[in-house]
């Protein structure tokens, strides 16, 4: 393009070339960095999702553009370097530094890339113009990495123990044979690192995590923590099973001492109590026996994960039947507790009554023998001794407020 521009001095030509000299200088820096970022590696890797997929389709045609554009800028400073060393003010050259310096000499297509005279150029920009653009563009692309690096590094401190405490959880699982315990939390855990890996920009925007983005990957550490506190209970069961089947087999002992104790209490409270509504005497403790010697050959085979299991469930089962004899044994001491009590107030009643004169009153005593019979009849009717017991004592009740 030519176009009519007023001559340029020595000096002037000088300090543009020195300005331009300057600002390219700081383009190449930014550009250098730029083009070695570690996250421009990491964008240029693919497998990108969501808003950073999004913005790496962007960055990426501007990077390109960028590289053209400061090509360009490059080869047209050293011809107008070329120029200014060759010629001075005068020569017929000179017109055409003063034109590269001063005028609009650049021609770009709409695409923004240089022209390659296949068509005219669609716009033009100057030297100047063309070195301030690509200085504040090479800031924003870097900017954009440093969001970029923040999240990555967000993401990856974020993964980086979890993926340590898989590692050695399956480490342990393959150890102990049970490798498919830690296969689900595994893939939980694929997945996050995948998702969050492909997109750190949503996951972390500004090096801070996500709500989102949080919640899966502490779901997924809190995944991986169950299993390896669960293969850790199973090597430390590995290394102690016997004692741990002994004890078993101690609190199956307990278990039918127990039981035997409720059923002798069930025979004696029948014996006294009629129809006391008792259920079958417990009787688990046998069992537990046979699960304990079943647990001895799981460990002898070294099925860690089945022993694990069976052995907790074993425990519990042996506690709950040990308290439930005691319950059931204290519910029927409860029934010759009640029967004894009714004839304590039974005595009570009757001395009061004798108090107040009416100790051979035909009506109240009765009550009293209907009631007396039943309590100290065996075995006792105690619904009927505690309704015979309830009428003697409203009967003193009334007998009493006709005294008042």
């Amino acid at each position: 393009m030519r176009v009519d521009v007023p001559p340029i001095s020595r000096e002037a030509a000088d300090q543009v070339l020195a300005g331009l000299g300057a600002g390219y200088d700081r383009i190449a820096a930014a550009m250098y960095a730029l083009d070695s970022s570690p996250a421009l590696g990491f964008l240029r890797g693919g497998g990108l999702t969501g808003a950073t997929a999004t913005r790496w389709q962007t960055l990426s045609s501007e990077v390109d553009l960028l590289w053209a554009q400061f090509t360009v800028l490059n080869e047209t400073l050293e011809q107008a370097r070329t120029i200014r060393n060759a010629n001075r003010p005068g020569d017929p050259q000179w017109t055409e530094l003063g034109i590269l310096l001063q005028a609009p000499a650049i021609g770009l297509n709409s695409a923004g890339m240089p022209a390659d005279g296949s068509s005219p150029p669609a716009t033009w920009i100057g030297l100047w113009d063309l070195a301030q653009q690509l200085e504040r563009r090479c800031a924003a692309a870097t900017a954009f990495l440093s969001e970029l690096d923040a999240a990555w590094t967000a993401v990856a401190s974020r993964l980086g123990p979890v993926g340590e405490a898989l590692d050695a959880a399956t480490a342990l699982a393959v150890e102990l044979g049970v490798r498919s315990d830690v296969e689900p939390a595994a893939a939980r855990f694929a997945d996050a690192h995948q998702a969050l890996l492909a997109d750190p920009i949503s996951a972390a925007p500004g090096g801070r995590f996500a709500a989102q983005a949080d919640r899966t990957l502490s779901d997924v550490a809190a995944a991986v923590d169950v299993v390896r506190r669960r293969l850790a209970d199973m090597a430390r069961l590995r290394d102690s099973y016997p004692q741990r089947v002994a004890a078993l087999h101690r609190l199956a002992d307990e278990v039918l001492a127990a039981e035997r104790e409720t059923a002798d209490t069930f025979a004696r409270v029948t014996g006294k109590i009629l129809a006391p509504g008792l259920p079958a005497p417990p009787s688990s403790g046998a069992a537990l026996h046979a699960t304990a010697e079943g647990l001895d050959q799981l460990g002898r085979g070294a099925g860690w994960g089945r022993l694990a299991d069976g052995l907790a469930e074993a425990e519990q089962a042996a506690a709950r039947a040990k308290q439930r004899a005691a319950e059931l044994r204290d519910n029927a001491n409860g029934l010759i507790a009640r029967r004894d009590e009714l004839r304590g107030r039974l005595d009570a009643y009757r001395a009061k009554a004798a108090s107040k004169g009416l100790g051979e009153h035909s009506e109240l005593s009765a009550r009293y023998d209907d009631a007396h019979t039943l309590l100290f009849t065996a075995p006792c009717d105690l619904r009927g001794a505690t309704r015979a017991m309830v009428a003697y004592q409203q009967t003193l009740n009334t007998l009493l407020e006709e005294q008042a």
